[in-house]
């Protein structure tokens, strides 16, 4: 009998001291790296302008322009005439955003792409454009929030041909 309980105490131990079924794992990792850069975007909106395109790529179209009569279109309007010229505009809106920088502020800039009709001038805001130096429209610009600008054409009546331009606005961040 103490032989039986010898095998059975034996028995015990193996069995509380063998490993139940053990379970296999394995393990992995995966590093990221990557380096963050300061990145800025235009957007321009509609004001009085109806803008197509994109907002990075906007277009309007003035329609027949005529300092008498004519059909106006894309929210042009004629804002002033005298006797040898009037003018013809609209406004639009220019939102800038930013991220991962420590710029606090933006300046805008606008350019003719080409040379203004014979006859015309091009204004935003205050700023006469032409397309031999960019103008500065605003050295302080708040991010996030859309400034709005009236772009104006002046045409003389000598003027003829046709109005065509873009307006290339670049945003810096100081």
């Amino acid at each position: 009998m103490k032989r039986g309980a010898l095998v059975f105490i034996i028995l015990a131990v193996l069995v509380v001291a063998l490993p139940a079924s053990a379970q296999v794992s394995a393990t992995g990792t995966l590093a990221v790296s990557g380096t963050l850069a300061e990145s800025i975007q235009i957007s321009l909106t509609s004001g009085s302008l109806t803008l197509g395109g994109t907002p990075q790529a906007a277009t309007v179209a003035a329609g027949t322009i005529q300092k008498f009569g004519g059909t106006l279109t894309g929210g042009f309007t004629q804002t002033a005439s005298t006797a040898t010229d009037y003018t013809i505009g609209g406004n639009f809106n220019v939102k800038v955003d930013y991220a991962n920088g420590a710029s606090a502020n933006y300046t805008l800039t606008g350019e003719l792409n080409s040379a203004a009709l014979s006859g015309t001038t091009w204004t935003l805001g205050a700023v006469t454009l032409n397309n031999t130096t960019a103008q500065n429209l605003t050295t302080s610009g708040t991010y996030g929030s859309a400034a709005n600008y009236a772009l104006a054409i002046k045409i003389t009546n000598a003027a003829t041909g046709s109005i065509a331009n873009t307006v290339n606005l670049v945003a810096t961040s100081n």
